[in-house]
Order: structure tokens, then sequence, then C-alpha cells
């Protein structure tokens, strides 16, 4: 593997150090949340089924169980809910 660029490893090291503590409470945020499991098991029958809409068969079945991830690019609040599917030919 190539060598870091001095100065790039210098800045990076400064950056990792200057956000340590910042970087280590989102840390343990971030764990105590997956720890609780999906969000969407905690909401209500029509919140999911809004946020499902625009969901693909196997995808609803996948959210329905509650059980996996459902990571996206969110453009806005009204393109993730909308069961219009604007971003639905969206490569």
């Amino acid at each position: 593997m190539a060598k870091l660029n001095d100065v790039l490893a210098r800045v990076t090291d400064r950056v990792r150090e200057k956000s340590r503590k910042t970087r280590e409470a989102y840390l343990k945020q971030m764990r105590a949340a997956a720890s609780e499991g999906p969000h969407r098991s905690h909401v209500s029958c029509g919140n999911l089924a809004h946020a499902a809409a625009a969901c693909g068969a196997d995808e609803k079945r996948a959210l329905a169980k509650g059980g996996g991830p459902n990571i996206a690019i969110v453009t806005a609040y009204n393109d993730m809910l909308s069961a219009h599917q604007p971003l639905g030919a969206y490569p």
C-alpha cells in the first residue's frame, strides 16, 4: 500500500484527535440506538405503511418483519415518504 502524504497524514491525525471526544459520544449513542433495534418497530402501522408504500414487494416484506436495516440516501422528507415515488426511476 502506498504511503500516505505526510501533510495529509498530519491533518488526518489532527482531525482524529480533535474529534475524539465527540466521536466517542456519537458512537456510544449509535450503539445504544442499535441495541434498541430498528425504530420502525416502534411506529404506528399507518406510519410504517406510508414509509413502505413506495417499496417493492420484497422490501415491504423485509420492513414488515422489522429485523434488518433500512438504509437510504434521503433527499427530502416528502421524497422518502411519498407513495407517488418521485424518485422511483432515478438510477
